[in-house]
């Protein structure tokens, strides 16, 4: 068995994962969506 656990590697995934502009067909993720960005938004 192997186990393949990633260290610190600085990427653009949370940036660009977190990159939702249009939420108008998403309304159940709205809430979800305001408390993911609030903090980026400081």
């Amino acid at each position: 068995m192997k186990v393949v656990e990633s260290g610190a590697t600085k990427t653009g995934f949370g940036g660009r994962s977190a990159d939702v502009r249009d939420l108008s067909g998403l309304p159940d993720y709205a809430g979800f969506m305001q408390k993911v960005r609030a903090p980026r938004e400081k």
